[in-house]
């Protein structure tokens, strides 16, 4: 990439001096990983950027890389790379998190005593019920039963998943694939079956996830980092 030529692109779109640098120093550090790899970033591909993302920890980081190398594909042309880095941005992106009143089949007087303990949405939950030891411990300070703890934290940890709402939440759930590690083991295929035969057999009121769908979900269960112990 021409980076004087980079650097006037950017000045026409009136960005500053210190986001041209960081996106220049972006660039050339995606341009390294691809060269370890024994390619050269003119080469690179959407595969390419997923793992480029995924060897980094720091989400702000990678919020940040994403960004800066947007700007980059756009300048020299490709299309599908910068809306690339837009999507695997946007998943890192800070969002309001799912209030656990918003899950099916939780009564209000569970969600009461959640509330009463300011439990209000998953983030806090999670917090609260990483571990075996911690989610008895609510279970017995709340007066709320182990087993319905157990599920509430395994939808939240589920929620956590770009795109999942409250009622796939809910649905992976009752139809056993009810943790990150189940969801990232399995295929899509098996996915839309599993669900599938759930709702027939459950009259759940809901759908199964569209091939994509399904694909999206278990691509983002493996790039999850482990919250919860079980």
């Amino acid at each position: 990439m021409d980076e004087e030529s980079f650097r006037r692109f950017m000045k026409r779109n009136s960005k500053s001096e210190s986001t041209i640098r960081e996106a220049l120093l972006n660039w050339r550090s995606f341009g390294e990983h691809m060269k370890e790899g024994g390619a050269s970033i003119d080469a690179a591909t959407e595969k390419n950027l997923e793992e480029y993302a995924s060897n980094v920890a720091d989400e702000r980081v990678i919020r940040n890389m994403m960004h800066s190398l947007h700007y980059c594909f756009k300048f020299v042309g490709r299309q599908s790379m910068e809306e690339k880095c837009i999507e695997i941005r946007s998943r890192y992106l800070k969002r309001e998190p799912l209030k656990l009143k918003d899950f099916l089949g939780v009564s209000t007087d569970v969600i009461g005593k959640l509330k009463d303990a300011a439990l209000r949405n998953i983030d806090q939950l999670l917090e609260a019920g990483r571990t075996d030891k911690l989610r008895r411990s609510l279970s017995q300070e709340l007066g709320i039963p182990l087993d319905v703890v157990v599920e509430l934290v395994k939808m939240s940890d589920l929620a956590r998943i770009f795109g999942l709402k409250a009622i796939r939440a809910r649905l992976y759930h009752d139809a056993g694939v009810d943790t990150i590690e189940k969801m990232s083991s399995m295929n899509s295929e098996a996915l839309i079956r599993v669900t599938s035969d759930y709702i027939k057999r459950s009259n759940f009121n809901g759908i199964p996830p569209t091939p994509k769908e399904a694909e999206f979900t278990i691509k983002e269960a493996k790039r999850m980092a482990r919250l919860v112990e079980w």
